[in-house]
């Protein structure tokens, strides 16, 4: 993602480290010095493997978003949740359910990071119970992201996040995706869930992976891509744009493949849209 001062913040993988995704430099635009950076495994419990049991893989992060109101990142772990760290990589909160969290660190001596949780609360500001807390079930108008991509920051100071529901509840992968918003309070460290669209839809845009959500500035609508769609035996991705908060179907694209990529004739490594952009025809 690209700074307001023109420096990239990149994730990476660090060379000399048995683990990946998991590190996040800052690159100078114009010098490719790295100015900063962050390292997830100080801030977060690299032990915790109640979605997945990969110690190489065990964050992988797929999205970095860059709070312009206090320098801090809001990062999406597809394994573990979404988490914010400060400019000088201290941890701030996490977004994921609460079932596993221990001390950060390489050799766990780190913080205990289950005091970084956010509690999630209805819409009249009561804390739910402690089965949705910890995960194993929703609440009623509320579920944490699971296995989530492309999480950033909408106008307002809420989190917006593509959700594939992989592995819910600690369980299979739910056969729908949400695009979902989420109303942090930092003081306190709630959260309530304000927005989602998609669960209606169910298979037609399921995506266990990969996928994207954005927020468009001219109309305030929502864009979401469903980038693997596996489920309607032709392999697919949707490009969708839906009113906000309505959620009136605006523009809805389908994107296919006429190869073993989609038709099934062979067997093939076929995300089909990792991202989805919005741009004017015309340059400004």
């Amino acid at each position: 993602i690209e700074k307001p001062d023109g420096n990239l913040i990149v994730c990476v993988s660090k060379e000399g480290l048995d683990t990946r995704l998991d590190y996040i430099i800052e690159l100078g635009r114009n010098t490719g010095a790295v100015i900063k950076e962050w390292d997830l495994r100080q801030v977060m419990d690299v032990d915790r493997f109640d979605l997945t049991w990969n110690s190489s893989d065990w964050a992988h992060v797929n999205s970095v978003w860059y709070d312009e109101t206090d320098e801090g990142l809001i990062i999406s772990a597809r394994h573990q949740g979404v988490v914010k760290v400060s400019k000088d990589n201290q941890l701030e909160w996490i977004l994921a359910p609460h079932k596993g969290w221990g001390n950060a660190g390489p050799n766990g001596n780190g913080v205990n990071t289950a005091n970084y949780l956010l509690t999630a609360l209805n819409a009249a500001g009561t804390p739910f119970g402690q089965a949705a807390q910890q995960g194993t079930v929703d609440a009623p108008g509320f579920s944490w992201p699971w296995g989530q991509h492309a999480c950033m920051i909408v106008p307002g100071g809420n989190i917006f996040c593509f959700d594939n529901s992989w592995k819910k509840n600690f369980g299979g992968n739910a056969p729908f995706i949400r695009a979902v918003e989420y109303r942090i309070d930092p003081g306190q460290r709630t959260v309530r869930q304000v927005w989602e669209y998609g669960k209606e839809r169910g298979d037609e845009i399921h995506s266990e992976n990969i996928s994207d959500v954005d927020y468009l500035p001219a109309t305030g609508n929502r864009l979401l891509t469903s980038g693997n769609i596996q489920d309607l035996g032709i392999r697919q991705g949707r490009i969708i744009e839906v009113a906000y908060p309505g959620g009136d179907v605006v523009f809805e694209a389908v994107v296919r493949y006429s190869n073993a990529f989609s038709t099934g004739g062979g067997w093939a490594h076929s995300d089909i849209i990792y991202r989805g952009e919005r741009l004017p025809l015309y340059p400004d």
